[in-house]
């Protein structure tokens, strides 16, 4: 099959470079030409450990590089894997994903083929069907399920993990969209690539973006609370590894890492590229005194946090 990447950030990148190797048609687009440049070198643009070799392989196979959406037409699968960073105000900025979609609108309008487009940015509930759906209709002058498929596939890769061990340990995979057939056309890309344990979801597209941030606000939530008694530990003289080890280490949905002071990063609070910002995205829908209070105890902890993020409070 051949697959059509839009983003070649560190998902869209580590994805489209594990799939080459798993034998499909890659083609990763992107507008950043230097960073194209370094990518057909072989070299991955930012720190990410075991991707350079996949990368390299997957170049001489089946990894083709573009910086043009047309080269995409014939493309069963296309995958949007653009960034949606933060905005001064904790919203997310979703202008790199409605430049991206009108694109693809307009490839659309052009094509008889009738691609599935797979959004794997992150976005806050609804963003797909009131955001992305009507762009692509209008644009193309087509409609979803007749002329093209539409599906939310959140990420859940770790940032710790070597994307091809990743990949293949995925032990959740969220597909949404309204369509069975779609459904199945996806589940069954990824089962062609050896996700042999994975635990497929068929969902709505809103409740696909939802269990994204809800596991990212869940997670987080989590980290900051351990710290939180972690500092109870602290004031009381007692040990909190021994409190933890019995307290928490049993739960299944917790991993010793999260609950680990400090983290897995030598810092406290939680960090990296995914939670700080889905979670302030997340309550920027939904305002909860208890969220805000674990985003400003976070923020107290962390003190490398971009300084424009922490005005979340005051905005």
């Amino acid at each position: 099959m051949k697959i059509g990447i839009i983003g070649l950030g560190f998902v869209g990148l580590s994805f489209g470079s594990v799939l080459a190797s798993k034998g499909h048609l890659v083609i990763g687009v992107d507008i950043d030409k230097e960073k194209l440049k370094k990518i057909k070198n072989g070299v991955v643009p930012f720190y990410e450990p075991g991707l350079q070799s996949i990368l390299k392989k997957s170049l001489k196979k089946d990894l083709k590089i573009s910086s043009n959406i047309s080269d995409l037409e014939k493309c069963g699968l296309i995958f949007v894997t653009v960034g949606t960073p933060q905005k001064r105000n904790g919203e997310i900025d979703l202008t790199m994903v409605k430049n991206v979609i009108n694109k693809i609108g307009k490839l659309l309008s052009k094509t008889r083929h009738k691609p599935i487009i797979i959004i794997k940015s992150t976005v806050i509930p609804g963003t797909t069907q009131s955001v992305i759906l009507p762009i692509l209709q209008q644009i193309s002058g087509k409609k979803t399920g007749k002329d093209f498929g539409l599906v939310t596939n959140p990420e859940f890769l770790r940032e710790s993990a070597t994307p091809n061990e990743d990949f293949e340990n995925q032990d959740t995979i969220v597909i949404g969209t309204d369509n069975s057939e779609i459904f199945s056309s996806v589940k069954k890309m990824y089962q062609a690539v050896s996700v042999p344990h994975a635990r497929y979801y068929h969902t709505a597209t809103t409740e696909a973006e939802m269990i994204k941030c809800a596991q990212n606000t869940m997670l987080a939530s989590r980290v900051a609370l351990a710290n939180m008694i972690y500092d109870a530990c602290q004031n009381h003289g007692i040990e909190y590894d021994k409190i933890r080890q019995i307290a928490f280490d049993n739960f299944e949905i917790l991993g010793p890492h999260m609950v680990q002071v400090p983290g897995p990063d030598g810092k406290r609070g939680f960090g990296g590229k995914c939670l700080p910002k889905d979670v302030r995205g997340f309550s920027t829908i939904h305002d909860s005194e208890l969220l805000r209070k674990i985003i400003e105890y976070n923020d107290s902890l962390r003190d490398d946090l971009d300084k424009s993020l922490m005005n979340f409070k005051k905005s």
